[in-house]
């Protein structure tokens, strides 16, 4: 049977620290895309018709959901 070695401290601090700058760069894409939609929708003068259909679209989900 194969002995497990468990990780140092440096090795577990490593792993988190990339996991902390993947967290972090994903952040940022999301809310780059977040501002980019918003923009989009500023330009295209549909914020208030997106907006509607967003809530439209969370009460068809919420009544859904209890139905089930």
């Amino acid at each position: 049977m194969a002995y497990n070695k468990k990780p140092t401290m440096m090795e577990v601090k490593n792993v988190l620290t990339n996991l902390i700058g993947q967290v972090e760069a994903v952040t940022n894409h999301v809310q780059s895309i977040d501002l980019l939609v918003g923009k989009y929708f500023d330009y295209k003068k549909d914020t208030e018709k997106f907006r509607k259909w967003l809530e439209t679209q969370s009460k068809e989900n919420e009544d859904a959901k209890k139905e089930k």
